[in-house]
């Protein structure tokens, strides 16, 4: 057997021992004894992905769902550079994820030689860390550090941060092993232990002395992971008993399965009426901030608001508007506070916000016309299974469901791409999670974000598990229509290079990569394409024509109309 295919497999197993059980390979030669390796691990699912971009957002979208690091596997040079987006997104969203990358040998650097570049911390401060393997070393103390390196790869991805740890893992030629050959004898990998911290809850005191004076609370949650929906109800109960309103955004979790006032700020807000006018006295943020821009402009409205930040890393505010920073995990938090929070009752605050709540739904229901996108995020999320995946895309997507669907109803779990929030590999990502999940999967995103992963398509074709790719085809990158640039060159042909509209129809992909196709027009006949998408069990991409410039005028007739109700006499 080669040094190098006892080196991997050596590897291999103490990855397994460490409890990873999926790993995605893409094709290379300097990787042969890697691949070979885990292909021959029983623990092990593998899973084989051509380009590695794709290959990087399939793998985040599996450990997003299982909670695990799944193992990504490449060759030498530029190959492990395609993985970047996804490792930053890993980072910044903080989902665990192993990258090893083969590499040449010493003698090979500097020199010229093909498929030879510095991999040594390709990935900078985005990786948790860094580990580089050496070159094969048949001594037993060489193999012990193999074993241990794998197994704080895999303890550091998971945390106390999770994200992504990057091993580089440098070989020479024979790479392959004969029929039998084994790695050498040795020690299992040390195993590592995350014990659970918990919150006194008398640390908290500052944070309930807040609380409990507060007469208009609020609380807000951005962007957070899949096991916060375990939360929703003891937030919504805290939120009960502290008297305080809820606004949750899609993406924390917390939006869908409970409904709470409050649920209806990310309208309201974009009304200037009830900007400049609604004044709660405290804002609890847990965890992240709110993405909504309606959210931003009306922080930066009102800076005199008493501000708490409830994360366990970082200091999450762009806005630089917090007085008060609880280290600590918000989950956690929240079950403290229960035991420390006297239930008030319900006051003129909560039932005023839930008025408030009324009168913005009845708006959105009165303007939104038939066939928008926003209805047809409404009959989506209408039509979603209990407990089942929601994938949402970034730019108008997200946005759709924050505007347009109220919280409460069954609840699912959404799966999203805002550490980075770029458009990156969404298809990819949503493979990857049907990949791993037991219930059906649905990703709803625009027609540029298709365009821009369209080679992941072809992931989907062995998915077993029901997975809805719903496309918003509206004839470009229309976010832009509501940005600066939209408003002064909207009419002007220099406008192309920003919407960028898809020369590829959606169907026509679909036919190329053999998936089912379904075509509906708006709203019309989109209640009948999911039941039917559902039932059939495995990947539909379903195009969703929609007009083009429509999702700004829509917006702009909501603004309109929460002009007029909450006018000079409108917060009464």
């Amino acid at each position: 057997m080669s040094e190098a295919a006892r080196w991997a497999r050596t590897f291999v197993r103490a990855l397994a021992e460490a409890g990873v059980r999926d790993v995605v390979v893409s094709p290379g030669s300097r990787s042969t004894a890697l691949v070979l390796a885990a292909a021959g691990q029983e623990d092990f699912r593998l899973h084989s992905v051509i380009d590695e971009r794709s290959a990087g957002f399939f793998a985040l979208g599996q450990s997003r769902v299982t909670g695990r690091p799944t193992v990504l596997v490449c060759t030498s040079g530029t190959a492990g550079a395609h993985y970047y987006p996804a490792v930053i997104e890993a980072s910044m969203a903080r989902v665990p994820l192993v990258v090893v990358t083969a590499d040449r040998p010493p003698e090979l650097q500097a020199s010229a030689a093909p498929q030879t570049i510095d991999q040594i911390r390709l990935y900078g401060a985005h990786a948790r860390a860094f580990h580089d393997l050496g070159l094969p070393n048949d001594d037993p103390t060489a193999h012990a550090a193999v074993r241990r390196k794998a197994a704080q790869a895999v303890a550091r991805s998971e945390g106390p941060v999770a994200g992504p740890v990057h091993i580089n893992v440098p070989a020479r030629k024979p790479f392959e092993s004969e029929a039998g050959d084994d790695a050498l004898p040795g020690d299992r990998a040390p195993s590592v232990l995350h014990p659970s911290v918990t919150v006194d809850p008398g640390s908290l005191d500052p944070l309930v002395e807040r609380l409990t004076s507060a007469k208009r609370p609020l609380f807000v949650a951005g962007p957070a992971p899949i096991p916060w929906g375990a939360a929703r109800r003891s937030v919504a109960d805290l939120a009960q008993r502290a008297d305080a309103a809820l606004y949750a955004e899609t993406t924390s979790q917390l939006r869908f399965g409970v409904r709470a006032p409050g649920d209806g700020l990310g309208v309201l807000l974009s009304g200037a009426p009830f900007a400049r006018r609604f004044e709660p006295d405290l804002i609890v943020q847990l965890g992240a901030p709110p993405v909504s821009g309606a959210w931003q402009r009306w922080r930066a409205l009102r800076p005199d608001i008493a501000h708490v930040c409830v994360a366990e890393h970082e200091w999450p505010d762009p806005a630089q508007r917090s007085d008060l920073w609880v280290a600590a995990d918000p989950v956690a938090v929240v079950e403290a506070l229960r035991t420390r929070i006297p239930a008030r009752g319900t006051s003129k605050w909560r039932d005023r916000m839930a008025g408030w709540d009324r009168r913005a739904w009845g708006t959105v229901d009165r303007v939104l016309p038939a066939g928008a996108e926003g209805e047809v995020v409404r009959i989506v999320r209408g039509h979603l299974p209990a407990d089942s995946f929601l994938m949402v895309g970034n730019s108008l997507s997200v946005r759709h469901f924050d505007t347009y669907c109220r919280s409460g109803g069954e609840p699912v779990q959404v799966l999203h791409q805002r550490g980075a929030s770029g458009i990156d590999g969404l298809v990819a990502g949503a493979v990857g999670a049907a990949s791993s999940a037991d219930r059906p999967v649905t990703l709803v995103l625009g027609d540029v974000s298709l365009a821009h992963d369209v080679g992941s398509l072809a992931l989907a074709q062995a998915v077993s598990t029901p997975l809805l790719i719903i496309v918003l085809d509206n004839g470009g990158g229309r976010i832009f229509e509501f940005l600066p640039a939209g408003r002064r060159y909207g009419q002007q042909p220099v406008f192309e290079h920003f919407i960028t509209p898809p020369k590829a129809d959606p169907q026509t992909l679909a036919a190329a990569f053999g998936l089912c196709h379904v075509r509906v027009e708006g709203g019309q006949d989109l209640p009948a394409a999911l039941t039917s998408a559902y039932r059939v069990g495995t990947t539909t991409v379903v195009q969703v024509k929609l007009p083009d410039h429509g999702a700004r005028a829509v917006a702009d007739a909501v603004t309109a109309g929460l002009e007029a109700e909450f006018g000079p006499r409108g917060m009464g």
